[in-house]
């Protein structure tokens, strides 16, 4: 009869423990889908803009590398602003004959 109990026993930890594991699990799940999509829009946004700046080295580094989004923030806040020139109204770089610079 002891080892019945001993049995019941051992069956209701293992299932206390089982339960305990999914909960770590799902939360953990839940953390990676919340981190893919931070990284997906800043990836997105920097791919965009690297686009729009016509930056080929740039598009190419943001598109490989995943790095949860702290590149592409630097990207879009820091390295995009560095290489901007002021363009003029038609579109085309500040050395265009129209000469309205925005």
């Amino acid at each position: 009869m002891e080892n019945i109990n001993n049995l019941n026993n051992s069956q209701a930890a293992l299932a206390q423990n089982s339960g305990d594991n999914l909960h770590a699990i799902a939360g953990f799940v839940i953390i990676i889908i919340i981190l893919l999509v931070w990284s997906m829009v800043w990836k997105g946004f920097a791919l965009w803009k690297a686009a729009r700046n016509s930056s080929k080295p740039w598009f190419i580094i943001l598109l490989v590398l995943s790095t949860l989004g702290i590149l592409e923030i630097l990207y879009i806040f820091v390295f995009s602003k560095m290489g901007e020139s002021k363009k003029c109204a038609c579109g085309k770089n500040s050395t265009c004959k129209c000469k309205e610079i925005k």
